[in-house]
């Protein structure tokens, strides 16, 4: 097997048609269960699928990675990666790196937040919601409705993380008397049987706050608080982590990289060349719903990644960005 110096990587966050899960932002859903097998079952004839060890042995101490290696990354931990993607990814022998937020299994709340908004903007039964940053938001019509969860979600993002809960928590009780709480991740036990069964769990910080929107000492806390975590619970944690969001800068890699970290994973787009990329900010691919095996396909090779990064390009352009 010849060596290759490039590393897709790819990330999903949720398996489940959508119809299945009408509380949850749809746009968390990166494929239903059938084009999640598809993509699999592809990627096993054509790619070469590598673990999460191989990916650190290749940047650590230089082991060669075959040609058209991909590594696959799950996001957050939803619960429907057991039921829908797991299975699919054991029965290929596929390897998996699945990161969590550490402080969110077994933990009956909520959820995320960006559920949150999205599950109570849809449910309430008001008309409009005002504030004070954004102004009047118009909760008529279902279309309404997604336009101003995505508003509200945006600007969340512009806040420091304790502000951008609080306003999360104050939007919440005005929209719902009474929240949908369902598990926000899979719970330890079922990722202790993960964990034995060959998936690798990365740390993706405690509680998922941006890492660019908290103070330096609590990035410090993140990071080692969600390796402390699943070094507890499931007695080992690779020096891996999921920067929640993508949001990292030189500061945040700077102490990740004194945290112990090795590997470091953002969700700016693009494929990572060995030679020259930074370990602790690796680029993936995420999928969505509308990336069937043909896109897929596309989005893997060095003319398709190029043309993803100029549709970005132009779409941040038209936002003003």
């Amino acid at each position: 097997m010849s060596a290759g110096k490039i590393l897709r990587i790819l990330t999903y966050h949720r398996v489940i048609g959508p119809e299945q899960a009408p509380h949850f932002d749809p746009r968390l859903v990166s494929a239903t269960p059938e084009m999640f097998a598809r993509h699999m079952k592809w990627l096993a004839k054509h790619y070469h699928v590598i673990d999460m060890p191989s990916a650190l042995a290749a940047f650590v101490s230089g082991a060669p990675l075959p040609r058209r290696a991909v590594l696959i990354t799950f996001d957050d931990a939803y619960p429907d990666f057991l039921e829908h993607a797991w299975p699919v990814l054991r029965t290929l022998q596929l390897p998996v790196t699945l990161f969590v937020p550490t402080a969110f299994p077994d933990q009956q709340a909520p959820g995320f937040w960006w559920d949150r908004l999205y599950a109570t903007t849809l449910a309430s039964t008001e008309a409009e919601i005002t504030d004070v940053q954004l102004g009047r938001l118009s909760l008529h019509t279902r279309q309404d409705r997604e336009r101003s969860a995505r508003i509200m979600q945006g600007h969340v993002k512009s806040l420091q993380h304790t502000e951008a809960m609080m306003w999360v928590d104050d939007v919440c009780r005005r929209l719902a008397s009474q929240e949908i709480v369902t598990p926000a991740t899979l719970g330890w036990d079922d990722l202790k049987i993960l964990s034995e069964e060959g998936v690798t769990i990365g740390a993706h910080s405690r509680t998922h706050p941006l890492m660019t929107r908290i103070s330096n000492q609590q990035v410090s806390d993140e990071i080692s608080g969600a390796q402390q975590d699943i070094e507890t619970m499931l007695g080992k944690a690779l020096p891996i982590f999921c920067y929640p969001g993508g949001a990292y800068n030189d500061a945040v890699c700077s102490i990740a990289k004194d945290a112990g970290i090795e590997l470091g994973f953002g969700t700016r787009l693009g494929h990572n060349n060995l030679n020259n990329c930074n370990p602790l900010c690796l680029e993936r691919i995420n999928m969505t719903l509308r990336t069937t095996t043909t896109v897929l396909r596309g989005r893997l090779s060095r003319v398709g990644i190029h043309a993803d990064l100029m549709r970005h390009k132009m779409k941040m352009y038209l936002r003003g960005n």
